[in-house]
């Protein structure tokens, strides 16, 4: 029985990881993996992206490369 409830523990985790992997190129939320609702160039190439998280219920925000930014939302 614990045998079986790990590996449905390892293979959710393995799921859930997957899923995300290509969106985490910086413009998704680190935590939950939403999308920013604005975002703040800072000098040179970096960029601080931010959104209200329901999950954490607050403001929040991120650092990114913003050529990774840009290149991915590009896509859509």
């Amino acid at each position: 029985m614990n045998k079986r409830l790990l590996r449905l523990g390892v293979t959710l985790i393995v799921i859930a990881l997957s899923g995300c992997s290509e969106q985490r190129a910086g413009t998704t939320c680190p935590i939950d993996g939403q999308p920013p609702q604005w975002r703040g160039q800072r000098s040179g190439n970096s960029c601080e992206f931010f959104h209200f998280s329901d999950l954490e219920r607050k403001t929040h925000s991120w650092w990114a490369d913003c050529e990774l930014a840009d290149k991915s939302l590009e896509r859509k």
